[in-house]
């Protein structure tokens, strides 16, 4: 099955924006070579560079239904998360508050909770770039607004494609009319009060195989890059008649076996 994949650090035209991070390789995907090989918690505050290491996962398999990589990606009960937990449609996005195409996608996982409701719950996991200067600064602020119980407001303004570039006076505004703390807004960017949650959610997409963004799991299936609002509904809609058949046939099986 063939995705379009548009992921931050491709090389791009109009899909690019000033201080998005330069672009690289044709298939519009970062291979982190800007970076000089660094990668996990190299962009977080008081933590020097270190080598990448390689993503440790087996081979990845493929889902018959959608024909979509399978992946394991570790559980994260603080994660700021919308819908049921035991929802049939479990989605996780591994996304950086700069990248331009994480900007766009996120309206496309917005319009799916309004879709599906309680059959589905999303799963937000900080994933900034090295090159994206105010990623991490942005996914601090997120992390302060998710201690104020504010997560939604504060990524949905900043996360706005029409909202214009990213900047330090952005993240402050979009803190503002999220109704947070500014004191507390500005310390945790200052001071990295939440940097233990941003490099563990870079450990965990990388042990994924998460390289660029946005990445984001359905039911364990890997989507790469910004594939567009249709194309996520088409594999949910797989996913959830998948499930529906496999409950039927359990039905019928059990009924079988109780004659």
């Amino acid at each position: 099955m063939w995705i379009l994949c548009l992921a931050c650090g491709g090389a791009g035209t109009e899909a690019d924006e000033p201080g998005a991070g330069p672009a690289i390789g044709a298939d519009r995907r970062s291979d982190l070579a800007v970076t000089g090989g660094r990668f996990d918690g190299d962009a977080l505050p008081g933590r020097p560079g270190r080598a990448a290491e390689p993503a440790r996962r087996p081979a990845a398999q493929t889902d018959p239904v959608t024909g979509l990589p399978l992946a394991s990606v570790a559980p994260c009960p603080t994660a700021p998360s919308l819908g049921p937990a035991n929802a049939p449609l479990q989605v996780v996005v591994f996304t950086d508050f700069q990248c331009p195409f994480c900007r766009r996608h996120a309206g496309d996982l917005r319009r799916l909770v309004e879709r599906y409701g309680d059959r589905i719950r999303l799963v937000f996991r900080n994933f900034p770039l090295p090159y994206h200067e105010l990623a991490v600064p942005a996914a601090e602020a997120a992390m302060e607004a998710q201690a104020e119980g504010r997560f939604w407001e504060f990524h949905d303004r900043l996360m706005d494609p029409e909202a214009g570039e990213l900047t330090l006076e952005r993240i402050r505004r979009a803190a503002a009319e999220a109704g947070l703390d500014p004191g507390r807004v500005e310390a945790a960017m200052r001071d990295g009060t939440f940097a233990g949650a941003i490099e563990r959610d870079l450990a965990d997409g990388r042990a994924a195989g998460v390289d660029a963004t946005p990445r984001t799991f359905i039911n364990r299936r890997e989507v790469d890059g910004m594939v567009g609002f249709e194309k996520l509904v088409e594999i949910c809609d797989a996913l959830l008649e998948a499930g529906s058949a496999a409950d039927r046939g359990r039905t019928a099986t059990d009924g079988d076996a109780g004659r």
